[in-house]
């Protein structure tokens, strides 16, 4: 995969008539672009640092770390050759650890986080309300959107579910908080289990 992000940014940059003999520097725009294909999210994910994340997998560049970053104003000085670009601007923008990639872009989750985020959206309806039900005052904010979402019924359409971006922060804290999350269902169960034990 980074050789052929490589020969796609490669590709762009020659119809660009930007490969050439004599050292280039592109445009902040230009700069974006590459930058945007180094750290595709299909293939690589971008460092919170210069990403923000309105969910996993879907961010939107900080452009002002971007061009504050000592690489790119060492790019913008002439320290930077063509052949360093890509590993370079890999390493500087783009995740390098596990932990960044399951935090920012969901890759290499866990199983328990994976199916505990897969049965609140199997049932949405059924299954998202019982969230509310752990009594957790962070889960509070993410009430009203849940609610709004089942009387809209959007998420519905099995083929290509939509969820507002709410509701997409309540998957972002779920993925985040899983264990929480899991450990409160246990206690919860265990205190409905001795309230039945009890009344027998």
């Amino acid at each position: 995969m980074k050789y052929l992000s490589m020969f796609y940014i490669f590709m762009y940059l020659s119809i660009q008539g930007l490969i050439a003999e004599e050292k280039v520097i592109f445009t902040d725009d230009q700069i974006m672009i590459i930058i945007d294909r180094i750290c595709n999210k299909g293939f690589n994910c971008p460092k919170d640092t210069y990403a923000t994340f309105t969910s996993p997998g879907r961010s939107t560049w900080k452009k002002e770390k971007i061009f504050e970053s000592n690489l790119i104003k060492n790019y913008k000085n002439g320290l930077i050759e063509m052949s360093e670009i890509y590993p370079l601007f890999l390493k500087e923008f783009c995740c390098e650890t596990l932990e960044c990639f399951s935090r920012n872009c969901r890759f290499f989750q866990r199983p328990e986080e994976k199916a505990l985020i897969k049965h609140v959206m199997k049932n949405f309806g059924a299954n998202a309300p019982k969230l509310f039900e752990l009594n957790l005052e962070e889960l509070e904010e993410f009430r009203e959107p849940v609610m709004h979402q089942i009387e809209h019924k959007t998420y519905e359409n099995q083929k290509n579910p939509h969820y507002t971006a709410q509701v997409e922060d309540l998957f972002d804290y779920l993925h985040k908080h899983h264990d929480r999350i899991l450990q409160r269902f246990k206690e919860v169960q265990k205190d409905e289990s001795q309230e039945i034990q009890e009344k027998k």
